[in-house]
């Protein structure tokens, strides 16, 4: 994404724990965005989001890249 800055979504990371240790996916569907950095001392003005996204079976699913309307 051309971001070093990058942000777990909260949900992501409860997604991937929510067996326990021994039981982490091995696919898992995310999402990643680059967002605008609002914050005052930022030394990137953008950065990467990344989140989950709920599907029924992540297997045979290929990368799609969508374009935001602006």
């Amino acid at each position: 994404m051309g971001t070093s800055d990058v942000r777990l979504d909260p949900v992501l990371n409860k997604e991937l724990w929510k067996r326990g240790i021994k039981g982490i996916p091995y696919r898992i569907r995310v999402r990643i965005s680059r967002k605008r950095n609002d914050e005052k001392d930022a030394k990137e003005k953008l950065f990467s989001y990344v989140q989950a996204v709920n599907v029924a079976s992540p297997k045979g699913l290929e990368t799609t890249v969508v374009e935001a309307d602006a």
